[in-house]
């Protein structure tokens, strides 16, 4: 046996023997840090189509993109793909709503990566 696959199966059996020493399984995706989910606040009708989003932190200003799609291909999700750690201010506009904002979106990591912080913005008609 290969000392590659002998420390593998060391650490294998490590692992089995304490599963609840506190640690996390990784995967190979990577989560984003940002994720909004963009809907009428009356409808419920997805509104990430057509939708400008940016997130800010300080003088540092990044733009989301949609990332999902609902059953009909409805534009549903913006997401970021990077951004480091802190607080950010996330905003979301569209033609024929009120802007959306929040604040203090804490994005942090853990030894895997990004914790997504998942976020709902549902978005007001401007009164005609």
């Amino acid at each position: 046996m290969s000392r590659v696959m002998h420390t593998a199966l060391v650490l294998l059996a490590v692992a089995a023997a304490f599963p609840s020493a506190g640690c996390k399984t990784c995967t190979l995706v990577a989560e984003r840090p940002i994720e909004v989910e963009v809907r009428d606040s009356l409808t419920g009708e997805p509104l990430a189509d057509s939708t400008t989003a940016w997130v800010t932190k300080g003088p540092v200003v990044d733009s989301l993109q949609l990332v999902g799609w609902d059953a009909d291909n409805k534009g549903l999700y913006l997401g970021i793909d990077y951004v480091g750690t802190g607080r950010y201010t996330v905003v979301v506009q569209r033609p024929g709503y009120r802007t959306w904002q929040r604040t203090d979106v804490d994005v942090t990591k853990d030894q895997c990566g990004f914790i997504t912080v998942r976020l709902l913005a549902r978005l007001q008609r401007l009164s005609s």
